[in-house]
């Protein structure tokens, strides 16, 4: 049986200029078009030091002229003021965006505790749009694994019983874990982005991806 529809759930951007996008947009459209992609959910590279209204603004200006690409906005938790967080408001509800994603773990926050997180979980819950965190390993080493664990994410889907949550990377590694929370709670999903990073030209199947299989089985049955 054939799939309708291939859609590319999490992709980084580098938002950083004009250029850098135009660049990286072409890049990514040979990808999609060889692998009969129809569309993709795109992010900035990350909230950090990233020029929260100008890179956002060139990724939604993308959003417009590109029927393939789905903005979704990084919200940046423990430094987002009130501006950053009308913004949002207006984006979303201009449907110039579709999602938001936040980064505990990268940013040393709870996201059922932090403030600023809760304004933004029922910000989302009123507008039906959804949440994307971040749960599980980081990429660098300054990361901090407590506050991304999956069973944060609980006391969010309990606390907004209609908004409807994402757990990025099923918090890999720690899959035992996001397993129990996904199972519990109607209103959370989960993408299965970024289990492994390659940095060669190819990329071999070895022990890690063939436990990650396993694992998998086991966590869909």
């Amino acid at each position: 049986m054939g799939l309708d529809h291939i859609i590319d759930a999490h992709v980084h951007f580098d938002c950083a200029s004009k250029e850098v996008l135009a660049k990286h947009r072409e890049e990514y459209g040979r990808f999609m078009d060889e692998y009969e992609v129809s569309a993709a959910c795109v992010m900035a590279k990350s909230t950090y030091h990233i020029e929260f209204f100008d890179e956002h603004e060139r990724l939604l200006e993308l959003g417009q002229k590109d029927d393939r690409i789905f903005p979704i906005i990084n919200f940046d938790v423990p430094y987002a003021d009130d501006e950053c967080l009308k913004a949002v408001e207006e984006w979303l509800g201009k449907d110039l965006a579709v999602a938001v994603k936040i980064y505990p773990g990268y940013d040393p926050f709870y996201p059922h505790e932090h403030p600023r997180s809760l304004e933004l979980c029922s910000l989302l819950e009123r507008l039906g749009k959804p949440l994307i965190v971040h749960t599980g390993d980081t990429v660098t080493s300054n990361g901090r694994l407590r506050y991304a664990m999956p069973i944060h994410l609980d006391e969010i889907c309990v606390r907004f019983p209609t908004l409807k949550v994402i757990m990025a990377h099923i918090g890999n590694p720690f899959f035992d874990e996001a397993q129990a929370v996904i199972y519990k709670n109607e209103n959370l999903k989960a993408d299965g982005s970024g289990l492994f990073m390659s940095y060669a030209d190819e990329f071999t199947i070895d022990v890690y991806v063939e436990q990650l299989i396993e694992r998998f089985r086991m966590l869909f049955a």
